[in-house]
């Protein structure tokens, strides 16, 4: 078993789980309307967020005034936004570039505003069974990044 996970950086797993050796790192990201000329659409405006993710701490801590809503899923506060009942999305920095900059229906209409100082790092996990999996997982990920394979993925993907 494998998966990507946020909260895999964080801290060692317990039971069963172990931690990948390398991690990719994430910031929040608030996107904008093309519209908006606005750098930092805080005070006062619509901010959505997914319900569950940390997005919503990163917010909080920077304290100001915002009118907060929450959603089960990011697709629908995206969705929110295009149909223009929010001002600002906030979420993770890969999500929030590849509809900014790749998502059709979606990449003409915002843009990335700014990045948290809050980073995270997606990590993989794999069961203390599969060391195999995880060193497989582990050689491909080194091998991509040293190749300059993984800034072309994340280009042609998050528009970076």
């Amino acid at each position: 078993m494998g998966v990507a996970d946020g909260k895999a950086g964080r801290e060692p797993l317990p039971g069963t789980l172990d931690n990948g050796e390398l991690r990719v790192e994430d910031a929040y990201v608030g996107l904008i309307s093309m519209n908006d000329e606005e750098r930092k659409p805080f005070k006062g405006k619509k901010v959505g967020v997914q319900i569950g993710t940390t997005a919503i701490e990163a917010l909080r801590k920077m304290n100001v005034d915002i009118d907060l809503r929450t959603y089960d899923e990011v697709g629908l506060v995206f969705e929110d936004m295009r149909n223009g009942r929010l001002d600002v999305v906030v979420c993770d920095d890969p999500v929030a570039r590849y509809y900014a900059s790749r998502k059709e229906g979606y990449k003409d209409l915002m843009k990335v505003a700014f990045l948290t100082e809050d980073v995270e790092y997606i990590g993989f996990v794999f069961s203390k069974d599969n060391a195999e999996l995880a060193a497989q997982v582990n050689k491909g990920l080194k091998a991509i990044r040293e190749n300059g394979k993984e800034k072309a993925i994340r280009n042609k993907w998050l528009g970076e």
